[in-house]
Formats: C-alpha cells, structure tokens, sequence
C-alpha cells in the first residue's frame, strides 16, 4: 500500500486547499447569514496565509523562536513537544503589503477590518456578524479575495462556484468607492471656494 503524501501544513497549496473548504462553507448559506460572513472571514485570513507562504513559507514563521523557520522550511525540530508558532493576521497583511504592490492600503484595510470583525465574533459577546449588513462588506470581500488569488496564480473561479457573482461585486464596490471619492472631491473644493483670498494663500504656504 502506498502511503499519501502530506502537504507541508503551512504551504500555499495545503492553505490554499482549507481555502476552498471555508469558502464551501461559506456558500452553504445565504449571504445575509451570519455564518456566511464568519466563513468568509476564515477564508480570507487563510488565503492572505496562503499569497505569503507562495513567496515562501518562512514568511509566516513566528520570529521569536528559531525553529518556527525551521519548521516552515521543511525541517524537523530536536526539541521535545515543540509546538510550531506562526505571525498573527495583522502582521500576515503586513508583510503581504510590502512585498505585493497590488495589495494597496484599501485591501489590507478589508482584510483587517474582517478580521477584526471574526476576534469580536470569537472573543466577545458581541454578535459582529449578525450586525454586518452584507452590503457593506461583501464586495471588498470579494475585491480583496481577487487580488490574493492573482497573488498565487489564481482566479476566482478557482474558488468560488459562480465566480460572476464575484466580478459583479467587485465591479459594484469599485464604482461606489469611486463616487466616494468623487464627493469628497467635491466637498474640499467646495470648502476651497468659500474661503478668502488671504486665507486661500495662507493655505497654500502652509502645504507648502
């Protein structure tokens, strides 16, 4: 009989695989579900896990002790009952943005609001996603998924069963984030217009 082989627990593919499976979960319910959304924000955080470890396994080590690289480069560890220890979320979306241009302030900000949305879900009496209307986090959810799989050579028909719902989401989420901006815009140049000359100069020297 011939045995299967493992897949290293911190590879991109073994976490890209749990991936999958937390999405699965997730599309078993409805979007306005609560556990919809807490499935989500399990896939999330393991695919940011995943988009690292692509770049190399020891990025998600936890520096504090030597053998968690040693661990996440394949090697065994001499010290008895040793418990293999990686970074937290904020630090995995971190280092993501750094090294990934493509992953801007906006996604890591989703990545880690969601994330913050689970610990409160997880750690407090706070109903966190049963409050969250999905609207108001769905499309950079699924925004933020995109960039992620571009980071492991994805799509998002490898993830996702009707990957169109996806590309819709995105498409929406962009648009109303650009007419956000669009407002702001107008509301500092409308600010702009009302003040005097003096203090329009005042202003300017003060960029400056």
């Amino acid at each position: 009989m011939t045995a299967t082989p493992t897949l290293h627990p911190w590879s991109d593919a073994a976490l890209f695989g749990k991936a999958r499976l937390f999405v699965g979960r997730m599309e078993a319910n409805t979007p306005d579900d609560w556990q919809f959304a807490f499935w989500s924000s399990l896939s999330l955080e393991i695919l940011c896990r995943a988009a690292l470890s692509h770049i190399s396994p020891a990025l998600l080590a936890d520096e504090k002790d030597w053998r968690n690289v040693a661990f996440a480069i394949g090697l065994e560890s001499t010290a008895k009952k040793f418990s293999p220890v990686s970074i937290g979320t904020s630090q995995v979306v971190s280092r993501l943005k750094e090294l990934v241009p493509e992953l801007t302030d906006e996604i890591a900000g989703i990545c880690n609001k969601h994330a913050s949305a689970r610990n409160s879900e997880l750690h407090s009496g706070a109903l966190a996603f049963a409050a969250m209307g999905t609207s108001a986090w769905l499309g950079g959810f699924y925004l933020a998924t995109n960039v992620l799989l571009e980071c492991l050579g994805k799509t998002l028909s490898d993830l996702f069963q009707d990957p169109s719902v996806a590309q819709s989401m995105i498409a929406t989420w962009k648009d109303e984030t650009a007419q956000a901006v669009k407002k702001d815009i107008a509301a500092h140049a409308q600010v702009w217009a009302n003040k005097s000359e003096p203090e329009r100069t005042e202003s300017a020297a003060e960029a400056t």
